[in-house]
């Protein structure tokens, strides 16, 4: 089994995607740092992670990052991560539709974040994604190779291709993620 951490770091308060967005489109998030371990316990991928801020909840439909736990994986489809498939071919979704096996229908590949042991997370749909601002999220984990130090991560597609590639490689029904409170 390979391990997966992710410790949340640091809380920003209004963050805005753009500087002239006004502060009613500006929201809160929490960077971490995410690290993959193999079965010898050694770092082999790391990079940061973004969700939003606030209090951690297994409710649907607060735009809130999840509960601190431990989660499994699976290959989903949805309609974000458009981005991945636009700049490496590789991950689109007709390539993929064999991995696919929960009978979403959306136009891209994503990873789901999922549980058998927190009630009602599944219902949620939090999904690994690419993604730099806290808008981006609505709950979901977003992984970029920078933290910009106020709020917002970048260089997010080629961190999403790259764990994505390890999933691959080793099998992502191989992989444990456990997310740790700041």
């Amino acid at each position: 089994m390979l391990n997966i951490v992710i410790q949340r770091k640091e809380e920003y308060e209004n963050v805005k995607k753009n500087e002239n967005d006004d502060n009613k489109n500006a929201e809160t998030s929490t960077v971490g740092n995410l690290s993959v371990y193999n079965e010898k316990g050694e770092n082999i991928f790391s990079c940061f992670t973004l969700e939003n801020g606030g209090t951690s909840t297994h409710i649907s439909g607060t735009d809130r990052r999840i509960l601190a736990g431990v989660y499994y994986l699976r290959w989903t489809s949805s309609n974000t991560n458009s981005g991945l498939a636009i700049k490496y071919d590789y991950w689109k979704k007709e390539n993929h539709l064999e991995k696919i096996k929960d009978g979403t229908q959306g136009r891209n590949i994503a990873v789901w974040v999922m549980s058998d042991t927190i009630k009602n997370h599944n219902k949620r749909r939090i999904l690994i994604h690419i993604g730099n601002y806290p808008q981006d999220t609505l709950g979901c984990i977003l992984c970029g190779y920078t933290n910009e130090n106020n709020g917002k991560i970048g260089n997010s597609t080629k961190a999403v291709n790259d764990l994505f590639l390890l999933f691959e490689k080793y099998g992502i029904e191989n992989f444990k993620l456990t997310i740790k409170e700041i």
